[in-house]
């Protein structure tokens, strides 16, 4: 028994497979697969020099099933004769404790409704003979995205559970997956106490780490529960967030986001397509009242298809033409052109500046031929204002204020108005 206990010690140190403690596993009924330490499937995590404990999955508890250790190629203890029954139907927290006899061999029983479960046993050397007792908790698949520094590599989670059970493999965790779009995703099952570290196996957020929220998303700060989305005077913008955004949660209600799907090279319309949640780094066009909005963060966002948008989230310089495509802007204003309606305008011959958090409209050069494109105005419902004559105090777009207009678009008391 000491033996097995060494090699428990050894095994939950989390040594390489070349030492004698890849020899010490534990082997289900069927005996079909096996778990050492060169597989985090089944892991001991080492609580002390006398406990042990292992998370088990859903489906290796969903039918009873017998676990024992091999050790040196010995395989301790049989299948069904002298092996203890671990009764984990009921759920909750199972303070039952089991003595297991020489054989180390005991069954495991299905619990109630392992999906909604996160179950786990504990095996401990004490008065001179091992014991086992089993944890089950209330559980859920918990998905959540982090947005990692630009000093970090692929970014590892870690999480763990009451009395410091790891749920993602020992640390440094388990490496996220790329979306793609400058976040990193992962689903594990855990519960509402769950506790969460992202790392890159030297750098870590927190020490003490974070609370587990599902569907959420998280930097080196913890969570980042909104983001705050400006629409201009004109009830439009481009828009491009670093998070992944759920736009059907925006406050005040009212505000639309969409994609660009096409554009009509004879007629100079553009084709919009409505989305809700959209991949961090992904531009979009905004629709709404003249505010900013609060739009909730979330972790399951997924591509949203072909879009002629390209977002930025730094002042970014493009040119007028890049390869095959020609680049435009939303803007109101075009030296030479239509003043006062906002149209995607073809950008400068020198080019332009993009804002942080914007978008411009990216189309085939081929198709392209236009000074500008634009959506259906009725449809849409924005024009811009045009009266004959102002009363109240006058403001230039950069909100300056004008005492004589001159021609040109102006602001007068929160209004547009154009000077002819």
């Amino acid at each position: 028994m000491k033996k097995l206990l060494l090699f428990l010690l050894v095994l939950a140190g989390g040594v390489s497979t070349a030492s004698a403690a890849s020899n010490a596993y534990l082997l289900c009924e069927y005996q079909t697969n096996k778990w050492n330490t060169s597989d985090t499937s089944i892991p001991f995590y080492k609580i002390d020099d006398d406990h042990f404990r292992i998370i088990l999955n859903e489906t290796w508890v969903s039918t009873d099933f017998y676990c024992r250790f091999v050790v040196d190629g010995t395989q301790w203890g049989t299948w069904t004769t002298g092996s203890t029954n671990v009764d984990l139907s009921g759920g909750g927290y199972g303070a039952k404790n089991y003595d297991l006899d020489t054989s180390c061999s005991f069954k495991i029983s299905k619990i109630d409704d392992p999906t909604s479960k996160l179950t786990y046993i504990e095996i401990y050397y004490y008065d001179s003979k091992w014991n086992i007792r089993y944890y089950s908790y209330d559980a859920e698949n918990y998905t959540v995205s982090f947005v990692k520094p630009d000093n970090w590599g692929t970014p590892n989670i870690y999480v763990w559970d009451q009395d410091r059970v790891a749920l993602c493999g020992s640390w440094a965790g388990t490496a996220m997956s790329n979306n793609g779009d400058g976040t990193y995703s992962y689903t594990v099952k855990a519960t509402d106490s769950s506790k969460v570290i992202f790392n890159d196996g030297s750098n870590q957020t927190s020490n003490a780490g974070f609370s587990l929220v599902n569907d959420a998303v998280y930097n080196t700060s913890g969570q980042v529960s909104t983001e705050s989305v400006p629409v201009n005077l004109y009830g439009m913008a481009t828009f491009c967030s670093q998070y992944p955004l759920d736009f059907s949660t925006a406050t005040p209600s009212g505000l639309k986001a969409y994609k660009i799907t096409a554009s009509n090279k004879a007629t100079g319309e553009l084709t919009k397509e409505e989305v809700t949640k959209v991949p961090a780094g992904v531009g979009v066009y905004l629709e709404g009242a003249s505010t900013d909005y609060t739009v909730n963060c979330t972790a399951t966002a997924t591509s949203i298809g072909d879009n002629m948008l390209v977002g930025v989230t730094a002042d970014t310089p493009i040119l007028q033409t890049v390869d095959d495509n020609t680049n435009y802007i939303l803007t109101v204003n075009k030296d030479g052109g239509d003043v006062g309606t906002p149209k995607f305008f073809k950008v400068n011959t020198a080019g332009n500046t993009v804002g942080a958090n914007k978008a411009y409209l990216q189309i085939p050069t081929a198709n392209a031929a236009r000074e500008y494109f634009w959506f259906d105005d009725e449809a849409t419902g924005i024009n811009a204002a045009k009266v004959s004559q102002p009363a109240g105090v006058i403001f230039d777009l950069q909100g300056r204020r004008v005492a004589q207009p001159t021609k040109g678009l102006y602001i007068v008391n929160g209004k547009k108005y154009f000077a002819k």
